[in-house]
């Protein structure tokens, strides 16, 4: 049934404020009216109402939410603000999904702690005093914005005020009384906190900023979808915050940060793993800020401090056009296409390293690539750099050639930089002289891993004449896998076993002698442990089972064959849970009557090991059982 008469939200109110104008003029129970409202189970600061579909559904007609889920998201949550970053496609699913029915805004929107914490609205709702006492003046009631409500807001924009909290003296205690409007309170006198204490101006500015950015985030109407995310990369890397081998410089974007707003306002926002460290100069991003992918969502507070590194105002992100990119591709803040890189030929690798001096690392950096890329590109185009006399000089002829005959062999660096005692770079350099070590080097390598693998599987082959090929494999995983992928011609030629030969006939007589055995066992364990006088264990049915040497494997149907009257002795004399109950009960009352003690139902769960509500169901038993025995009952004991 729909509600008549539900009030209409203000500009940028938010839904909460909307619902509890409705529960403050609305006769009866606030839960009543909050199960009708599908809204008993959330809470006010959630970023979006958990049932908004049923929500819009009880709406009359001409209401702005009647039958119109995506107008309340976009117009009276912080939805926008949080998918304001993210991709158009991942947008547009997580919209669909939160107005559908029985949705849970806080997963979809893949908020974590972190995220939750910095975006999520506090419980108790910030408002402005000044913005409150003009709505009290024009509408006659008072309005929660949605701008004011990010935990990271302190400032509001209009009248450059510090944002309170509603009264703690009030605080409620129900979960129906949270639902209140701005600035309400029947205190006499209200504590209404602000939210941010006495700062400098520096940080007020800071403050100021973050809170202009929500409302220009909150305050776009437009229909476009622009990728934000990739306006924001090209700015920082129009800023200088690009490294030669185009990956963006993450250690100067935090010092920049650092600088522009403060220390204490970014411990305030958690961007710090260790806040007692003021010498850290590391912030603590999400991964969904790093990477501009459709799995993930980016923090939308991070990316505002990621925006002031790089430019002054949110607005000045869409002044460049988007470049000309298909939707499927997307650009990331750490990892940068290839088509971002310098198309590599053999000329211009040449004219490079004749500019640079034939030097690695200046060819390296003017050509916008690392130098282990560059050294691949060397050996790929056959480019030969000769060896300096210093290297020379340094490491003597004789290791010089010791080295050349290794590489040949197919020895790999590390072996050669430990056993000669050379860098690694200067085995490097040794390859770039003749580029022909390289292959060389790597057909050595696999000459000798064939050698050795083909060694081992014939040594395997004579250890086990009549092992099939997947029992080898067993055996030994990484030689058969080598030689599957690489040697797979010589292993199909390779003569092996078919497996372990059939039985010719089953030995009837023996199998029901093992079975007879172990049925004894079975039996005589279960009498050893009803005779025994010490603490019971229980008889189990997997206990039972290695009593008599079986494998307690019990679904197998050859297990069952080989032994089915040990299988059927053991499901006859396998103890239940209250069967076992009772009888260590009965044992321990029979120990507990020798102290003379009075018996009582913690007395009973601590010496027993059985929990009191296990206790409580057999209360009967232990009661007939004290009786029998004399032993009493202490007073007030549940066991009476």
């Amino acid at each position: 049934m729909k509600i008549p008469n539900f009030p209409v939200p203000v500009v940028n109110e938010t839904y909460a404020s909307a619902i509890a104008r409705h529960l403050a003029r609305t006769a009866g129970s606030k839960a009543r009216h909050l199960r009708h409202l599908s809204l008993w189970h959330s809470q006010p600061n959630t970023i979006a109402p958990h049932n908004s579909h049923n929500l819009c559904a009880l709406m009359p007609n001409g209401h702005p939410w009647a039958d119109n889920p995506e107008y309340l998201i976009n117009h009276n949550t912080l939805v926008p603000m949080c998918l304001y970053f993210a991709p158009k496609s991942r947008r547009e699913k997580v919209v669909t999904e939160i107005t559908s029915k029985l949705s849970r805004p806080n997963s979809m929107l893949g908020l974590s702690v972190i995220a939750g914490r910095s975006i999520r609205p506090p419980l108790n709702a910030k408002h402005c005093s000044i913005c409150v006492q003009n709505d009290l003046d024009i509408f006659g009631f008072s309005v929660a914005y949605r701008q004011h409500q990010p935990s990271f807001v302190k400032i509001c924009t209009i009248h450059n005020q510090v944002l309170s909290s509603n009264c703690v003296n009030c605080f409620p205690n129900k979960p129906s009384e949270f639902w209140r409007m701005a600035g309400v309170c029947s205190c006499k006198i209200p504590n209404t906190p602000p939210v941010l204490n006495k700062c400098s101006p520096s940080d007020f500015e800071s403050w100021l900023w973050l809170a202009r950015q929500v409302d220009y985030i909150l305050a776009d109407r437009s229909t476009k979808q622009d990728d934000h995310q990739l306006h924001l990369d090209l700015a920082l890397r129009e800023r200088g915050f690009q490294l030669p081998n185009g990956h963006i410089d993450r250690k100067k974007i935090d010092l920049e940060i650092i600088d522009k707003f403060g220390y204490g306002i970014l411990c305030e926002l958690d961007m710090f793993s260790d806040p007692s460290k003021e010498s850290s100069k590391t912030l603590q991003f999400s991964k969904s800020s790093r990477a501009n992918t459709a799995n993930y969502i980016p923090n939308a507070m991070q990316m505002l401090l990621l925006t002031r590194a790089a430019r002054d105002s949110i607005l000045d992100l869409e002044e460049r056009p988007a470049p000309m990119i298909s939707p499927a591709q997307t650009v990331s803040l750490t990892y940068v296409p290839r088509t971002h890189l310098t198309c590599l030929t053999e000329q211009v690798i040449r004219e490079a390293l004749k500019k640079n001096h034939y030097k690695i690392e200046p060819t390296a950096t003017s050509l916008n690539i690392t130098s282990s890329k560059l050294r691949g590109e060397l050996c790929h185009f056959q480019i030969s750099l000769p060896i300096s006399a210093q290297i020379i000089k340094k490491i003597g002829a004789d290791k010089l050639g010791t080295t050349l005959e290794l590489l040949k062999n197919g020895y790999d660096r590390v072996y050669i930089s430990k056993k000669l005692e050379i860098s690694i770079y200067t085995i490097r350099s040794i390859e770039l002289a003749n580029p022909s070590l390289h292959c060389n080097r790597h057909l050595a390598r696999f000459a000798r891993h064939q050698t050795t693998n083909r060694t081992k599987y014939l040594r395997l082959c004579a250890q086990h004449p009549s092992t099939s090929l997947n029992e080898l494999r067993k055996k030994s995983p990484t030689c058969v896998a080598w030689l599957e992928r690489y040697d797979k011609e010589w292993l199909q030629q390779q003569p092996r076993g078919k497996g372990r030969p059939r039985l010719a006939k089953v030995n009837l007589a023996k199998r029901e002698r093992m079975d007879s055995i172990a049925t004894e066992r079975i039996i005589t364990t279960v009498r050893e442990e009803l005779s025994k006088l010490t603490r019971p264990i229980k008889l189990s049915k997997t206990r039972l089972l290695l009593a008599g040497n079986i494998s307690i494997n019990y679904n197998s149907e050859n297990m069952l064959a080989r032994f089915p009257n040990a299988f059927a002795a053991a499901e006859l004399h396998t103890e239940s849970k209250d069967m076992f109950y009772k009888r260590l009960i009965k044992w321990t009352l029979t120990e507990h009557k020798k102290t003379g003690k009075n018996l009582s139902q913690y007395t009973l769960s601590r010496l027993t090991s059985i929990s009191p509500s296990n206790i409580k169901q057999l209360k009967v038993f232990i009661f007939d059982l004290a009786q029998e025995l004399g032993i009493h009952i202490a007073t007030g004991s549940i066991l009476n």
